[in-house]
């Protein structure tokens, strides 16, 4: 159910075989769906648009629903948000009133349906904003109109909130270590395939945050073949070095596996990260057909965003990051957030997971902190790269 959905029950509601009474205002309103003929009024029909489309529950709907509590009503869910349209021009109006839009003045209330029209029940078959027989009788009851000037007035255009705005709120949750499940629910009604992607990758970040479990042993990590690649996070010097190493044993180990590496800050010769790690990797014995290498990024979210694209195009399955201990649960949760990203762009899954993370212990002798629930200010820390990632 979508925005989409919510217009579609709209104008069947101004196409099909219902009247305006406002003493049977319900009856159009079946179980499963609309029932014809049947009757409803301004505030009933959009009620029902909103109820068949997804975006409320049935429950909002109970005791009083009339145009003087349905804003308050709305915008309690936090999904909708209210625009002050008082004093705006007819032309204002008609050019912001959009598919999925909501226009409401005292006494009245439409559907938009894109192109500057709404659909209205205004009155009964007489001319009467009451009373009516069951059934579109002259089928001007319900209607598709142009948006049009009222003596009293329009007072706010309800809107649903943006994709964007759902998912920074997402965000804006888990930073501060509050329940997503509100803010997720808000985004499934808004965008079903996008809420199921979005409920998924919180789910896995919540399992990196409680704690996450490394593998440290190259042959000990079980691992698909083939379709497997490691993925070594960019570097300079000793750390490259020691995540190489790490690499070249789990390609000795895991030889249907490929490898990719990652970086591209260049060296005085100036070579990338990347370019580097693919020469050190050859000089070990490491055939050029197993090497990938991402020469862009500066950061670990342009590693993130920068491989998945080559793990893609290279038809690979499965990833392991290779890095130090201190760095893979925010490697791994980038990562997650850069396939969400893509997915929720093309409306469908990469077929890409995560398989275990190889760590070099940058903590020994000390125990390796991230089997350990994460800290709120590292959250919020990673909270905020995810952000940027993703562009909220």
């Amino acid at each position: 159910m979508t925005i989409k959905a919510f217009v579609k029950v709209a104008k069947r509601l101004a196409a099909g075989d219902f009247g305006y009474s406002q003493s049977d205002r319900w009856s159009a309103l079946g179980t499963d769906g609309l029932v014809e003929p049947g009757n409803a009024d301004c505030s009933s029909s959009t009620g029902m648009a909103l109820l068949l489309g997804g975006l409320i529950d049935r429950d909002l709907l109970r005791g009083t629903w009339y145009t003087g509590n349905l804003a308050s009503k709305l915008t309690g869910t936090g999904l909708f948000r209210a625009v002050k349209v008082g004093g705006w021009s007819l032309t204002k109006l008609r050019a912001q009133v959009g598919a999925g839009d909501i226009l409401l003045g005292p006494g009245h209330v439409v559907v938009g349906i894109g192109g500057g029209k709404i659909v209205s029940f205004e009155a009964d078959e007489r001319g009467r904003s009451t009373g009516g027989r069951k059934g579109d009788q002259t089928g001007s009851e319900g209607r598709v109109r142009e948006v049009y000037a009222r003596s009293r007035g329009w007072s706010y255009l309800l809107r649903v909130r943006s994709g964007a705005d759902l998912k920074g709120r997402i965000l804006d949750a888990y930073a501060a270590g509050d329940s997503t499940a509100a803010p997720l629910d808000r985004l499934a009604r808004r965008a079903p395939q996008d809420g199921r992607l979005w409920a998924a990758f919180v789910a896995a970040w919540r399992l990196l945050d409680a704690g996450m479990v490394l593998d440290l042993d190259p042959a000990a990590l079980a691992v698909p073949d083939p379709g497997h690649a490691f993925v070594v996070l960019g570097a300079g010097g000793a750390e490259l070095r020691r995540r190489l190493v790490l690499a070249k044993a789990a390609l000795d180990a895991h030889p249907g596996s490929r490898v990719l590496v990652t970086g591209g800050k260049p060296d005085k010769a100036r070579l990338t990260e990347a370019e580097r790690g693919r020469d050190w990797l050859l000089a070990q014995g490491i055939t050029a057909d197993r090497i990938l290498i991402e020469t862009k990024a500066s950061s670990t979210i342009g590693n993130a965003r920068g491989s998945l694209p080559i793990l893609r195009k290279a038809g690979i399955s499965s990833y392991t990051l290779v890095s130090d201990a201190s760095h893979l649960r925010r490697g791994q949760v980038l990562f997650l957030a850069a396939q969400l990203q893509i997915e929720c762009r093309e409306n469908r899954t990469l077929g890409i997971s995560p398989v275990g993370a190889l760590a070099f212990d940058d903590y020994s002798p000390a125990p390796v902190k991230t089997a350990l629930p994460v800290t709120a200010s590292t959250r919020r820390q990673i909270a905020a790269e995810v952000r940027s990632l993703l562009g909220l």
